[in-house]
């Protein structure tokens, strides 16, 4: 392979085009001569928009898929896959969904020189496959947590795929990972350095009108994982509003999934006016909303990295985390705080003791250059050419 990726096509299998994986994409545009991404969904969702249940919208088109800024260079299309949301539906997944990826290369006419997969099941699956019928070279990042990994590995026969290299976003994965592949690597997430930046806090609150003299305490996450541990948030707050009145949460998240448990138990604890779900926004919205926070917090059961919080650290904001797989191997005591427990009493502590700190602000925000886009972008692409140069001929 030549030293750089210019007349390389890479073919990307994803589960969405949104959030951290259309960050990574679109970091590697400029890299390669072509990208195509095929992104799995549910066309049976799209029934949401006649019946009004948000399970449905969660896991629809519109949902999926983000073209806002889309390089030039970058294809995005869909792979239809319908499927009950059962273990053993999910266990039989693997090919259902590599027929509907095969089905569009020859459809669609795509070619390409490498494959690359954003989670090992289902779309690592179907990167090996691929990897297998036209002889291609195929790399996966795994971003599944410890949990769901193992779950995973479990009913994918690892053993027999035919995997170039992998890549895990945290380091707790890749002594399980090495077991199964003969390259791994670690490759933390990376985030949008250009736009998550320190901001004035004064400003953005006045910008989206929001209160100047309160403290604001920050959460952003999928609101149809119940490992977001996002009920526990609100009993945390509960108790630690109760010594500091002069505070508000703000819940960022998509409009479904859990929403209404959210709602229902803000609603039972009477603090609907001091907890407010502010829903889906954009992500080039999202550093707006991140300066306009004191605390930001990640109360997660399970995280296999956690972007958001590299996210408010770039924006100076100090963070309270659950030890939930991912925060741990990215907070110290400079710039975050780590909860004992993921229970309401030591979520609520850990806020508590986060208010009590003086913190520095630009020191918070420098964190974060080990996850900014260039040094992604470095590992990345060093890794790959070294394993196809020295193992694979394309």
């Amino acid at each position: 392979m030549e030293g750089d990726f210019k007349n390389t096509r890479l073919l990307v299998i994803a589960h969405s085009y949104k959030a951290f994986q259309k960050i990574q994409i679109e970091l590697l545009a400029p890299l390669f001569k072509e990208i195509t991404v095929l992104v799995r969904y549910k066309p049976i969702a799209e029934l949401y928009r006649v019946f009004n249940f948000p399970g449905l919208k969660n896991h629809s088109k519109n949902n999926a898929i983000d073209l806002y800024n889309l390089p030039e260079n970058v294809k995005v299309l869909t792979t239809a896959l319908n499927y009950l949301p059962l273990k053993r539906f999910y266990r039989n997944l693997g090919k259902k969904h590599f027929s509907a990826v095969d089905k569009q290369i020859e459809r669609n006419n795509i070619k390409f020189d490498v494959v690359l997969a954003h989670f090992l099941w289902t779309s690592g699956y179907v990167a090996n496959e691929i990897a297998k019928k036209y002889n291609k070279p195929a790399f996966i990042i795994v971003h599944e947590n410890a949990k769901r990994l193992e779950e995973h590995l479990q009913f994918s026969d690892t053993q027999k795929w035919k995997i170039a290299g992998a890549f895990s976003v945290n380091r707790k994965n890749i002594g399980i990972l090495k077991n199964t592949f003969k390259s791994v690597s670690y490759l933390p997430n990376t985030y949008n350095d250009s736009l998550f930046v320190p901001l004035n806090k004064i400003e953005v609150r006045n910008q989206l009108g929001l209160p100047k003299d309160k403290q604001i305490i920050l959460n952003v996450a999928n609101y149809t994982i119940k490992d977001k541990n996002q009920l526990n948030l609100i009993d945390a707050f509960h108790r630690y509003h109760e010594k500091n009145k002069n505070t508000m949460l703000y819940l960022i998240g998509n409009d479904a999934g859990d929403k209404g448990k959210i709602r229902d138990h803000i609603e039972n604890l009477n603090l609907e006016s001091v907890i407010v779900i502010v829903g889906s926004i954009r992500n080039n919205v999202l550093p707006i909303w991140m300066n306009t926070a004191d605390i930001f917090i990640l109360p997660s059961n399970n995280e296999s990295f956690g972007i958001v919080q590299v996210e408010a650290l770039a924006c100076g904001i100090p963070v309270v985390a659950t030890r939930n797989g991912g925060s741990e191997e990215i907070l110290n005591e400079e710039i975050g705080v780590l909860s004992e427990g993921k229970d309401a009493e030591s979520l609520c502590k850990a806020i508590e003791k986060a208010n009590l700190i003086k913190w520095d602000k630009e020191k918070i925000a420098q964190s974060s250059d080990s996850f900014k886009r260039k040094r992604y972008s470095a590992i990345f692409i060093d890794k790959i050419k070294f394993i196809l140069n020295e193992e694979v001929s394309i």
